[in-house]
């Protein structure tokens, strides 16, 4: 993962998500059918407008400050962010390994890394300069001239830390923190996340979060604003569930974006010989709803999708759905069938039916087909902006 986005995909790793006031998102039911080409053209035109305010994202100075982060532990390690995917995947089971750029193993347990930090560019070596219960680190880049970055993790912001088992060692980790970033003086990014640990009628708690919530923002002149992005896992309830809900908002200039979802699993999950909660592949259903509004360079868009999956495959290889997909001011397409590769040319889709007006339908697979090229082009520009 690179630099320039590590910020962005860290928060949403954090973050995936707990069932609370979050609303459910609906399609407009009222919305008239589209037919094929309208419905690809609708699509594409949204996902240009996401383009567009992404390039504008990428470019804000907090994305040039992190795209000029210097390489290295502790800092270039822990602001990579797959390590906080790690922290806050749900099925997380890791090597002690994968804990070395969060923790500082001190011989007896994994401890959150702490100390005031700071980049010599004459030595190209982070330097310890001093003491701290949190973690700070601050280089220097070119932004319009010579700036400075300042990163601070408050590991116990609003709640004490606390110590888990991986099921080796001890260790240290938060349940309620906050990260900061400054970029000469002004605040630029400001998080705050709190974290469930699983505790184990066998073992005690364990290092796996059972809930993770995440507000904040990230971006000085444009922003990405999170509110209540979470998941909550209840392994204790009489039908186990994974939830997940959230919002995300994105402004660059006069353009915008807002994300909104909720995501309800039913799984059938239980504890392993390590203590830890598993089968999260035998989700047995889920409800999916989200809604997604875009404008930029003057067009505006959106996209609403409500559906029901079920009889889920437990090697992932399969699963069926149904549900509709409504674009803003324009109409919307049903779908429903298996979503698998049965064919087996590494395009799924073929048991998938797309229903457009006049009677039209089409399955997945020929869509993707007819459309790959727009869609081919559009990944290859989203893949630039990092």
């Amino acid at each position: 993962m690179t630099k320039r986005l590590s910020l962005i995909a860290l928060i949403l790793a954090l973050l995936i998500a707990a069932c609370n006031s979050s609303p459910s998102v609906k399609p407009d039911a009222s919305a008239e059918p589209m037919n094929p080409v309208e419905f690809s053209k609708a699509v594409t035109g949204a996902s240009q407008s996401t383009l567009e305010l992404g390039k504008a994202l990428a470019d804000d100075e907090v994305g040039v400050a992190l795209d000029s982060l210097p390489a290295g532990n502790p800092v270039g390690g822990f602001m990579s962010a797959p390590e906080i995917y790690n922290l806050a995947r749900p099925n997380l089971k890791v090597a002690n390994s994968e804990l070395s750029t969060l923790t500082v193993f001190d011989g007896d347990m994994f401890k959150l890394e702490r100390g005031v930090y700071s980049y010599n560019e004459s030595t190209y070596e982070w330097e310890q300069i001093g003491e701290s219960d949190d973690f700070v680190a601050s280089w220097s880049f070119e932004h319009n001239g010579a700036s400075q970055a300042k990163v601070v993790v408050d590991w116990d912001a609003s709640s004490a830390v606390k110590v888990v088992s991986d099921g080796y060692h001890d260790v240290e980790v938060p349940t309620g923190m906050n990260l900061s970033m400054s970029i000469n003086g002004a605040k630029a990014a400001d998080l705050d996340a709190e974290f469930d640990w699983y505790e184990s009628a066998t073992c005690g708690d364990t290092y796996q979060p059972v809930r993770v919530k995440v507000d904040g923002f990230v971006g000085s002149s444009d922003k990405v604003t999170l509110d209540n992005v979470s998941y909550r896992i209840n392994p204790n309830a009489s039908t186990d569930t994974v939830l997940s809900s959230g919002k995300v908002t994105a402004l660059a200039g006069a353009d915008s974006a807002e994300l909104s979802w909720n995501v309800d699993w039913d799984a059938q999950l239980s504890e392993d010989e390590d203590c830890f909660l598993s089968g999260f592949d035998k989700v047995t259903a889920s409800d999916i709803s989200f809604s997604y509004d875009v404008s930029a360079n003057g067009k505006t868009s959106g996209l609403s999708l409500a559906a029901k999956v079920s009889d889920i495959d437990p090697e992932g290889e399969s699963l069926a759905l149904n549900g509709s997909l409504s674009v803003k001011n324009e109409g919307s397409i049903s779908f429903a069938g298996t979503l698998d590769d049965s064919n087996q040319n590494g395009i799924p889709g073929e048991n998938v039916e797309l229903s457009f007006a006049g009677n039209q339908s089409l399955s997945l697979e020929a869509f993707i087909r007819q459309n790959f090229i727009a869609a081919a082009s559009l990944v290859l520009q989203f893949q630039q902006l990092r």
